[in-house]
């Protein structure tokens, strides 16, 4: 017989618990070093004239192993069964039918859920507080000045944070691009 706990994963938990393992969406939560890095970059950002919306600096740590075994469980690479106990969070991941575990978990990263596009890591740089995600655009050109103090000019498409003339000018700053990942941004790239 199937749990009819409300611990039990899934979108239910999702939407009744998600809120209480917070992300950041502060700067000022990063790491010290990496916070002055990336403060100085998105000064230079704003003052050329780019919009910014920050959607997640600090992780919290439950949050990504919540994230990271809805993943490991949607995928099947881990058993239901099998998800250790994650410190203060009640969740059972194993419904009695690894099916509807599967679908449970598939719902938890899906859209109306996590959103998640990447398996989450357990030692991310965001738990770290060395990486940020966030979304750059601006409309014309970008004159931005370098760390350096002279005047970078972007001309380049697309007008937004997967610019490779802009990873530049972040690289600059401390601020590196993770390429394959739109909205992150970290200490080393990862």
């Amino acid at each position: 017989m199937v749990d009819t706990d409300k611990t039990l994963s899934g979108l239910s938990w999702f939407k009744a618990n998600q809120s209480s393992y917070p992300n950041s969406t502060k700067i000022a939560d990063l790491e010290s070093g990496f916070k002055g890095k990336v403060q100085a970059f998105e000064k230079a950002l704003k003052a050329a004239g780019a919009k910014i919306t920050v959607s997640t600096t600090k992780r919290n740590k439950a949050r990504a192993a919540i994230m990271h075994h809805a993943w490991m469980v949607a995928n099947k690479k881990t058993k239901p069964k099998d998800v250790p106990k994650i410190d203060g969070v009640k969740i059972n991941w194993d419904h009695g039918d690894d099916a509807k575990s599967i679908k449970a978990a598939k719902d938890m990263i899906g859209k109306s859920g996590f959103n998640i596009a990447f398996k989450p890591s357990l030692t991310s740089r965001h738990i770290q507080g060395k990486a940020i995600d966030w979304t750059i655009t601006w409309t014309k050109e970008l004159k931005i000045l370098g760390k350096d103090g002279k005047e970078v000019t972007i001309t380049t498409s697309p007008k937004n944070g997967t610019n490779k003339d802009l990873h530049k000018v972040g690289k600059g700053y401390g601020v590196v691009k993770l390429v394959t990942d739109p909205p992150h941004w970290s200490t080393d790239g990862k």
